[in-house]
């Protein structure tokens, strides 16, 4: 494909994206190819997963925006304390059995062993970084940043907002700071194109919206007030494209933001949700009822979903014109990993492959106002 850039949007690297994970598996893989990555960070790189310990980012910025080093070439490290404590309440709405397990707010039991970690440079590739005062306690990863890439202005985006200062709320003082810089980012804009991503989705294919994805509601109504033109997100495993909306999830063919999710890098793959999910459907496990769109609108996805699958693996290309944008999904392999996640549209090739192809155009850049 030899693309000018490539927008990874997040869970790079599994379970919980040590810097040791990092150089063990994804450079030797996508490493090649690091020159041209644009990442965002995930849950994965943040947040106890599947019983290992978070690492509170330090992986991820170790691994794009390298690390510091003593007088002898040695790597600083620091060891992390657990960003995932136990003994509070469930918010990942399946929790892993027995349910009665110590609970965190990353959704997942704390594991407590030390987990030392390289400490990052403050910036670089992934975005800001900044170190813990006299380095006691945890350090804080941004993360956010821009750059423009032709007529096209890009905002790589952090929402993995539940360790952070303040939480995910609107008022904490992390994700306030990052709402006020993406406001100036915005407002100083003078691309015709304008694109933001990060890795939780407000609008789930999957049904299932995070506490992350509700609170991305936030970005939404930023980008649509400065007339931005699509969003990516990752987090759901599989593919899916909206017609263009607005924050609230209503259709706007005019000024509508159009989402893509491209949760298809290579990990177990998730069913496409277009039906409501009944009381009887759910389970201790599985409690959720309908959680595709933040308003609780159980027929969204049926309504706005205008490609999907969940059953193939593969990579999203967009062509970023002066004016407009075309994109191309292309599956990795000839035929589906499964055919259990459906329902697929469009219908795969007669070969068995899936392909979703189309173009759009841009609203036109950040409104000016003459006083």
């Amino acid at each position: 494909m030899k693309p000018d850039a490539v927008a990874l949007l997040g869970d790079l690297q599994y379970q919980v994206g040590q810097y040791s994970d990092f150089e063990g598996s994804f450079d030797l893989t996508y490493g090649a190819f690091k020159f041209l990555q644009r990442p965002a960070p995930g849950n994965h790189e943040f947040y106890d997963e599947h019983g290992a310990t978070g690492v509170a980012g330090y992986g991820y910025f170790s691994y794009f925006n390298g690390f510091q080093i003593d007088n002898t070439g040695a790597p600083l490290t620091a060891t992390i304390q657990d960003p995932c404590p136990s003994g509070l309440l469930w918010t990942d709405p399946n929790p892993p059995a027995p349910a009665s397990a110590p609970a965190s707010p990353c959704g997942y039991p704390g594991v407590t062993t030390p987990n030392p970690q390289p400490v990052p440079r403050a910036d670089g590739q992934a975005g800001h970084f900044e170190e813990p005062p006299n380095g006691v306690g945890v350090g804080v990863g941004d993360g956010w940043y821009s750059y423009n890439l032709g007529s096209w202005h890009l905002i790589s985006l952090n929402i993995e907002c539940s360790t952070q200062p303040g939480g995910c709320s609107n008022s904490g003082s992390w994700f306030a700071a990052e709402l006020a810089w993406l406001k100036n980012d915005l407002a100083t804009n003078r691309s015709f194109c304008t694109l933001a991503y990060w890795h939780q989705p407000t609008f789930s294919a999957t049904n299932g919206i995070t506490q992350e994805g509700t609170i991305a509601q936030a970005f939404w109504k930023l980008l649509y007030e400065y007339n931005a033109d699509l969003v990516l997100n990752g987090h759901d495993h599989l593919y899916a494209r909206y017609q263009p909306l607005d924050p609230n999830g209503t259709p706007d063919s005019r000024g509508g933001i159009r989402e893509f999710i491209v949760g298809t890098g290579g990990e177990t793959l998730d069913p496409i949700v277009i039906t409501p999910v009944t009381a009887a459907q759910a389970t201790t496990n599985s409690p959720e009822t309908n959680q595709e769109d933040p308003g609780g609108n159980i027929n969204f996805n049926a309504k706005n979903l205008q490609a999907y699958t969940g059953d193939y693996w593969g990579v999203l290309a967009l062509t970023l014109n002066p004016n407009g944008y075309a994109w191309d999904f292309e599956s990795a392999l000839a035929g589906p990993t499964a055919a259990i996640n459906g329902p697929t549209f469009p219908a795969p090739s007669a070969t068995g492959g899936y392909s979703d192809k189309g173009v759009g155009a841009c609203h036109g850049g950040s409104p000016f106002y003459i006083f």
